[in-house]
């Protein structure tokens, strides 16, 4: 199977907030796209957000998760080898469909964290912010 081209323009917006390592930045985002599009009909959920779409919110997102507003990284690992903040495809309502009105660009750790706690906990525990 041969690689879809990169788009250019895309490629030339990602540069603007992802300066360095921008092809790489374009195959992460693709990546977290792809993954998403073939997870969904498995989960019994429909997949409707295109790649235009898709890639107008990466845009928006400007490198940062749009929950926390940390920026995505997709070089660090964790000690368990995982990459805790890199960029994932969520669902604001998670019995909704992947739709433009219902997704957001977030960092992988928030995304299992608001999966296997609640977007309110979630949200509860980000305010306290951290320890002195």
């Amino acid at each position: 199977m041969t690689a879809k081209p990169r788009d250019l323009k895309v490629l030339e917006e990602l540069g603007k907030f992802h300066a360095e390592f921008t092809t790489l930045w374009y195959d992460q985002y693709e990546k977290a796209y792809r993954v998403r599009a073939r997870a969904a009909p498995q989960k019994g959920t429909r997949f409707l957000l295109t790649r235009e779409e898709f890639w107008g919110m990466v845009i928006r997102a400007r490198g940062l998760c749009q929950m926390t507003g940390q920026p995505f990284d997709r070089f660090y690992r964790g000690p368990t080898g995982k990459h805790p903040f890199i960029p994932t495809i969520d669902k604001v309502n998670p019995v909704g469909d992947y739709t433009a009105d219902n997704c957001q660009l977030v960092t992988w750790i928030s995304n299992v964290a608001v999966c296997d706690f609640g977007r309110e906990a979630y949200m509860t525990m980000l305010s306290y912010g951290t320890a002195d």
